[in-house]
């Protein structure tokens, strides 16, 4: 958000002021430190949408960074599973990883078919299981996830974007989520194109849209960060002239 908004001293392409540097540094501080991969990748998109886009990057700084990024997410992927020691060859598992969260959403559809079957149980239970004042399951998403999926309880796991939207609503919340989903990303671009300051909340929604499609979108946190950026581009429509 404050990188949408940053003032440039210059409008020549790849012009990279320092501040700008130790803004993105500062802001990677609290995601790192919140320990997970998905957050990282996701506020690399978000910075790299932005930069982009504000014309602070050319397309093959873009290109770069993004192989750069994917690489990055790769071996700290192998590197975590090393030392938990989840699996005998953590680079099989980082590479095919994609694969293994999409053969849990098959295992879904095989059990229970394209029907609702927890009938909002899932995403009650990103809010639930923090907030012990609120009614609902106390596992986590991804342990309810993994528990329709086959799995050992307590076993936490995700089932790609579509498996949440499945098992809560069946296969009309599936349509209808990626539909709004869909209207949303791209009401958020062109709201972005016409006012910078937009950037950040269409950076936001992208980033963790494409980093859900294989994690989900289960968190608690990220239910606020889509609230807010959702708000913020709603309520940019008032203003727009």
């Amino acid at each position: 958000y404050i990188l949408s908004v940053f003032k440039k001293s210059t409008k020549r392409e790849g012009d990279f002021p320092i501040t700008l540097l130790l803004l993105i540094g500062v802001g990677f501080i609290p995601t790192f430190l919140l320990g997970y991969r998905t957050e990282m990748l996701a506020y690399f998109i978000g910075i790299l949408t932005v930069l982009y886009y504000r014309n602070y990057v050319s397309r093959l700084v873009l290109l770069l960074s993004t192989i750069f990024g994917a690489f990055l997410y790769m071996i700290t992927s192998i590197v975590r599973l090393m030392f938990a020691g989840l699996t005998a060859n953590p680079f099989w598992a980082a590479a095919y990883r994609p694969t293994i969260t999409a053969g849990f959403l098959e295992g879904i559809v095989m059990r229970y078919g394209w029907s609702e079957v927890t009938g909002g149980l899932i995403h009650l239970s990103a809010i639930s299981s923090l907030l012990r004042f609120v009614h609902g399951p106390r596992y986590g998403p991804r342990t309810l996830i993994g528990i329709y999926a086959g799995g050992r309880r307590g076993i936490s796991t995700t089932a790609t974007i579509f498996a949440q939207f499945l098992l809560d609503f069946g296969i009309k919340g599936v349509i209808l989520a990626m539909l709004f989903l869909g209207l949303l990303l791209s009401l958020a671009f062109n709201m972005a194109r016409k006012k910078e300051a937009l950037l950040g909340p269409y950076a936001t929604l992208l980033s963790y849209s494409l980093v859900g499609i294989e994690t989900g979108i289960l968190d608690l946190n990220i239910y606020i960060y889509f609230a807010l950026s959702a708000l913020v581009v709603l309520l940019s429509l008032r203003y727009q002239t």
